[in-house]
């Protein structure tokens, strides 16, 4: 699949290794299930998974994304890396403390960065992509 297609009130599409999701508004469990569920079938096929998340407009992360996110990575193990476009540098705050929650739970950090620009993002995970096909990337 290579054309947007909506989860819920968000937008995603996938292209090869890449899962691109643009959050808007209240980002429910289910809308990030669905999302995690490409990111799986991606990984799946490429033994790997790049995540661009970019944020357009006001949003929400509410603690029940939160839990379902943390209950993901508890039973899932997550090959790839996420490229953040669009936080705040209060969002990214909490974006950092629920990651770090995660990874006290499952031992392992998901390695994400943040950006201002999709080129930059863009860059960044094609750099990382070339580290992926080689092997050299690890949850």
């Amino acid at each position: 699949m290579s054309a947007w297609q909506t989860i819920g009130k968000q937008r995603i599409c996938v292209t090869d290794d890449l899962i691109e999701i643009e959050i808007s508004g209240e980002f429910l469990p289910a809308e990030l299930l669905s999302g995690l569920a490409r990111v799986e079938e991606t990984q799946g096929r490429f033994s790997y998974a790049l995540l661009l998340v970019v944020l357009t407009g006001p949003w929400s992360f509410p603690a029940a994304t939160r839990q379902a996110l943390a209950g993901y990575h508890r039973q899932h193990k997550v090959v790839g890396v996420t490229a953040v476009v669009g936080a705040s540098s209060v969002m990214r705050i909490l974006i950092d403390l629920v990651l770090r929650a995660i990874a006290r739970v499952v031992g392992s950090a998901h390695t994400t960065r943040f950006f201002s620009t999709r080129p930059e993002a863009l860059s960044w995970l094609a750099e990382i992509r070339g580290q992926a096909q080689q092997g050299r990337l690890s949850r």
